[in-house]
């Protein structure tokens, strides 16, 4: 198989990978205020012409997020870009890194989100809280499989 066959497929990954972030918010939503997207507080997508500065304006209040604008993958926290990552899961490590290096709490708005890639993608289980929505819907995640 020719090698940029690889390419297609991580690309392809990746493309699913970010729908993936985008939609896991409102999968497991939290109780929040109205007019309030839960997606924007793990996963951000900007067009390719988005200024990465504009964004850290708009960002004042938010916790850590990844901003996504062309190729490249930020995360963002405090209104400042801390590091960039050219993949997803490279960007979905380094926002964990970032939350659990400053002791930052994880966003209401995307509570359930959190500690489901916590501990179904991460491996590591959050011994204080049995999120009940968290298991019913890996369950039948398990399901679907």
């Amino acid at each position: 198989m020719p090698t940029h066959f690889g390419f297609l497929i991580d690309e392809c990954f990746d493309t699913k990978s970010c729908a993936t972030l985008e939609l896991l918010p409102l999968l497991l939503p939290v109780r929040n205020k109205k007019n309030i997207n839960a997606a924007d507080f793990i996963y951000c997508a900007k067009e390719e012409s988005a200024s990465i500065t504009d964004v850290l304006k708009e960002s004042k209040g938010r916790g850590p997020f990844i901003l996504h604008i062309e190729d490249n993958f930020h995360i963002i926290a405090d209104c400042q870009s801390f590091c960039r990552s050219t993949n997803s899961s490279e960007a979905l490590l380094n926002l964990f890194a970032c939350i659990y290096v400053f002791n930052i709490a994880y966003n209401k708005e995307a509570l359930n989100s959190y500690l489901f890639l916590q501990e179904y993608i991460l491996g590591k289980a959050d011994s204080k809280t049995g999120n009940a929505a968290i298991k019913l819907f890996a369950k039948n995640l398990e399901k679907v499989k």
